[in-house]
């Protein structure tokens, strides 16, 4: 395989998580090279992280190796140094279904934390503590990096590398963690019409909001109100006539032609409103003359 013959440069300051010898330690001398050597079984791999835990997390402990589930084995059943309970996925090479194998995996470990506590009580195993997952492989495919962001439970992404150092040929597993980016909030949902007239506390002129929304509507039967993210915007046949903007102890309201507001008008009685609703009038007549 190519990846036996792979070599990587490495300086002295570079740390391998595990090695041969059980521990964590430096393998490099005072200058080496790392060649890649090729892991032949899963059963190895599974084996090494066994033996080490800790070159996945400080802390971690193994309570079994292939724990059995009603969903098939855990590869490597875990509590961290909070007392989470870690359901552990290694795969040789890249491979698009183990997340959804550990997530099977992960449903039964939920519903049988109390049983596993029971199992291994002297662990300190805290089965308030959601569980997470780890999967462990060669490499990661960008669906399944992607894919990870958005799943709960919390799932941590370890590359692997098996080196060998050319200076003492002693060969240790470095592994890698995988950024998981956080997934975007999603948009907050615009305001509801309902919303913007609630904004308006004075009672007198929520009053006249109502009023005037109305008034509006009673336009013609082709007037829409739609709320958006900062006003209510005023519509009839697809053109925009009116934004109305709510305040606590106010409104305003533009006529607005095109990308152009005009005719700011401050409304906080009854009286303030007239001229721009006969303005507003104005505009929807026009749009009536040219419809028919």
């Amino acid at each position: 395989m190519e990846d036996q013959h792979r070599d990587h440069h490495m300086m002295t300051d570079t740390t391998i998580r595990y090695s041969e010898a059980g521990n964590t330690q430096m393998l490099a001398a005072s200058f080496c090279y790392f060649k890649e050597i090729k892991i032949e079984r899963e059963s190895d791999l599974r084996a090494m992280l066994a033996n080490n835990p800790n070159a996945i997390e400080e802390g971690l402990g193994v309570l079994k190796q292939e724990y059995p589930t009603e969903s098939g084995p855990v590869d490597l059943l875990c509590v961290d140094y909070e007392g989470r309970l870690c359901i552990g996925e290694i795969k040789l090479g890249e491979d698009n279904i183990m997340l959804l194998q550990a997530l099977r995996y992960y449903d039964w470990v939920y519903s049988n934390r109390d049983r596993i506590d029971e199992m291994f009580r002297n662990n300190r195993i805290d089965i308030s503590k959601e569980p997470k997952i780890i999967l462990i492989a060669r490499d990661f495919s960008e669906t399944l990096i992607k894919s990870a962001k958005y799943v709960e439970p919390r799932v941590d992404l370890y590359t692997y590398k098996y080196l060998q150092t050319s200076t003492t040929g002693e060969r240790g597993l470095l592994l890698i963690p995988v950024t998981v980016e956080e997934p975007e909030a999603p948009p907050e949902p615009f305001p509801t019409l309902e919303d913007y007239k609630n904004h308006v506390t004075d009672p007198d002129v929520n009053k006249i909001l109502e009023e005037f929304l109305g008034k509006l509507q009673n336009m013609s039967e082709g007037i829409r109100l739609n709320p958006t993210k900062n006003f209510i915007s005023v519509y009839y046949l697809g053109k925009r006539m009116s934004v109305i903007q709510t305040r606590r102890t106010f409104f305003n309201v533009y006529l607005t032609r095109g990308s152009e507001w005009t005719d700011k008008t401050r409304i906080e009685k009854e009286e303030d409103y007239r001229g721009i609703y006969l303005k507003i009038g104005n505009f929807h007549k026009e749009l009536s003359m040219i419809r028919s």
